[in-house]
């Protein structure tokens, strides 16, 4: 991996973990969700791999668009 494709990695997954963090506090703020709600919901997302390969499609056309915004050209490997 290049020093840029590490860095969109890092860019990624600061973004994204920016977004989960924001909307865990919406839920707390909201009292939608408190103790261990939320260990509860990661396990039954980790555990629903039909959704999981949606997320992954929508994950490659993020990473895509924000390699594409920094001059990053970048391609994955077909399956």
């Amino acid at each position: 991996m290049t020093p840029q494709e590490h860095e969109l990695m890092a860019t990624m997954f600061a973004k994204q973990l920016r977004y989960i963090e924001l909307l865990v506090q919406i839920l707390q703020s909201r009292e939608i969700i408190e103790g261990d709600d939320l260990a509860a919901f990661l396990s039954l997302v980790r555990s629903d791999e039909r959704n999981n390969a949606a997320a992954l499609r929508a994950a490659k056309a993020e990473y895509r668009k924000a390699a594409k915004e920094i001059g990053l050209r970048v391609g994955f490997p077909k399956r």
